[in-house]
């Protein structure tokens, strides 16, 4: 999609529970495999949760969180909301965010500024509003690809990927995130490995079997 390889990556969740960490270790596992060392992997992600994002000065993280939490010093110059936490805009306008994926049910959270900064910076971005149902995507493919022929007259710039995940009875029931996506298993509550439970070691470099290809 971008031409580049996903070590190059900057990625950046919206939403930070099961479903997003659980995606997150599939990609990391692939950083890792694309010649990445633990640390600089952790490094390309940026995790953002309803209070703001993930880093070392918070203290309500969990386990499975820390691992993805930036250091507390590399944003500590960055802007914040009145609220004073760091939330998605911060992220985007501090960051070459190449990659966006949303996991936090919060419709319509990916707006025309956010999107049009990434673009500014970034050629090709590649922007994944996953959650579901529908009207808790954080964007729809009628919402971006307006903006990408605005910013782009007779070509498209943005890769989309857009769509709630249907349960396998009944077509018209959107399914639980966390039991149907990269890194999760068809069982509530666990996500992860083999055995299916990431609590007890959440630092672990995940299977090589979720990996992905070296290459966007």
């Amino acid at each position: 999609m971008t031409g580049k390889r996903l070590r190059d990556q900057q990625i950046v969740f919206l939403g930070a529970g099961s479903a997003a960490v659980g995606v997150a270790d599939c990609l990391r596992a692939a950083l890792v495999q694309d010649g990445l060392s633990e640390a600089e992997a952790s490094g390309r992600f940026w995790l953002v949760d309803k209070d703001g994002l993930l880093h070392t000065g918070r203290t309500d993280l969990t386990r499975e969180q820390c691992v993805y939490a930036q250091p507390a010093e590399r944003v500590a110059n960055w802007p914040r909301t009145s609220h004073g936490i760091i939330g998605l805009p911060e992220v985007i306008g501090r960051n070459e965010a190449t990659i966006l994926i949303g996991l936090s049910t919060v419709g319509g959270a990916f707006t025309e500024p956010i999107v049009r900064e990434m673009a500014r910076k970034v050629e090709r971005p590649v922007i994944f509003p996953l959650s579901n149902p529908t009207t808790r995507s954080e964007a729809s493919p009628a919402d971006l690809l307006p903006l990408d022929r605005r910013a782009s007259p007779g070509c498209h710039r943005l890769a989309l990927r857009a769509g709630a995940v249907r349960g396998p009875d009944d077509p018209n029931r959107p399914v639980q995130q966390r039991v149907h996506l990269p890194g999760g298993r068809a069982r509530r509550g666990r996500v992860g490995g083999p055995t299916g439970d990431r609590r007890d070691d959440p630092g672990r470099r995940p299977g090589a079997g979720g990996a992905l290809p070296g290459a966007v």
